[in-house]
């Protein structure tokens, strides 16, 4: 009882807290694929089976995020909801041998869960910055790999998975975590534009998923670039926001995805431009989240929860039967590239300007109300 109430007192500092809480998510992603990927060999599954699986897992991990990110927000239960997504994972780890579709929907839920429960406090640590949103997110996509690779081989050991979420529990009761305070965001200027500006954000982040399953497409099978391709994922993603936040973000970004269109034009032959233009289209993620939570201020969870499910319609396609349409470089994949340029470039245009605008005015306000 007594080390419980010395836990209680200790918390991390907010650098100890992202590293944390970012680990933590690379080992939540790796759990959870682990056991989704490993269900072909506990149970008698046909490929197709095996597939439906999976998409149910990918479809509620990311389209059930905008429903806890509401949630999150509304009740300010950002810890809760990161303890809840590991309780879940745990769940789904006890439930592999009893039902192959109760794992998959607690490991689902439990992702969703934990990714806005972080996320939310990665970007309430420093408002407007999106270096901390991007270094949360990075390492998902290696711990990905790493789970589909472990998973696909056969039948993890449960115990240590086990053991590993429960030592991030306990990291997680020790994180920093935003309070109450996170609601002063919401004294901000709503954007006139609002409904164009999310749009045009929202487009930019589809495209780019639908842009990185494509061009992954042409590797498939080839081990030693797809885990390239989660490696330049993680380091773009964290890179990205860092450097968007030292030179600008519309310039950084704007420079990332032309450039990323470019390779991309190659990237069916060259595997160094696949994975160079893979690394420059991660570098937008953490600016697009922070530019939307200019849009929805003191709504990081629904922000999170928003481009995740965006991120899950842009992968639609290459899961259709017009998927092998989307493998043409210069009718397809070379002119969405462009259009995702154009979107981001646009949107974030008009975030800076309105928001200037809505700074001016309510500079005016403030200066009328004195002089009454």
């Amino acid at each position: 009882m007594r080390a419980m109430k010395v836990i209680g007192h200790l918390r991390f500092s907010n650098g100890v807290s992202l590293g944390t809480l970012a680990g933590i998510h690379g080992l939540v992603d790796a759990v959870c694929a682990a056991i989704v990927f490993s269900l072909v060999h506990i149970y008698p599954l046909s490929g197709r089976e095996y597939l439906k699986l999976i998409i149910i897992y990918n479809v509620l991990a990311f389209a059930l995020q905008p429903l806890c990110g509401v949630l999150t927000d509304h009740f300010q239960s950002a810890r809760l909801s990161a303890l809840a997504g590991i309780v879940f994972s745990l769940a789904a780890i006890m439930s592999v041998m009893h039902h192959p579709y109760l794992t998959v929907i607690l490991a689902g839920v439990g992702n969703a869960s934990f990714h806005i429960g972080g996320g939310v406090a990665s970007m309430a640590m420093k408002h407007d910055r999106a270096g901390p949103p991007g270094i949360f997110v990075a390492p998902g996509a290696i711990g990905l790999a790493i789970g589909a690779a472990i998973g696909g081989r056969g039948i993890p050991p449960m115990q240590p998975l086990m053991g590993l979420l429960t030592a991030a529990m306990i990291a997680v009761a020790l994180c920093t975590f935003p309070g109450r305070e996170i609601v002063v965001d919401k004294k901000r200027q709503h954007l006139s534009n609002r409904e164009v500006i999310i749009m045009l954000l929202l487009l930019s982040v589809a495209l780019r998923s639908l842009l990185g399953f494509s061009i992954g497409s042409f590797w498939q099978g080839n081990r030693p670039v797809l885990l390239s391709f989660a490696i330049a994922a993680m380091c773009g993603k964290a890179a990205g926001g860092l450097i968007s936040d030292r030179f600008g973000w519309t310039r950084t970004g704007t420079a990332a995805l032309m450039l990323a269109a470019v390779l991309f034009g190659w990237g069916a032959t060259y595997a160094w431009c696949a994975v160079g233009g893979m690394l420059l289209l991660q570098m937008t993620m953490p600016v697009t989240l922070t530019a939307l939570y200019r849009v929805f201020p003191g709504k990081p969870g629904l922000v999170f929860g928003l481009c995740c499910l965006a991120l899950v319609i842009g992968a639609a396609p290459a899961f259709s039967p017009w998927a092998a349409s989307l493998r043409n470089v210069f009718f397809v994949i070379v002119p969405c590239a462009f259009l995702s340029v154009a979107t981001f470039f646009k949107g974030l245009k008009m975030v800076q300007r309105e928001r200037a605008a809505a700074m001016v005015s309510d500079s005016m306000l403030k200066r009328m109300e004195m002089v009454v």
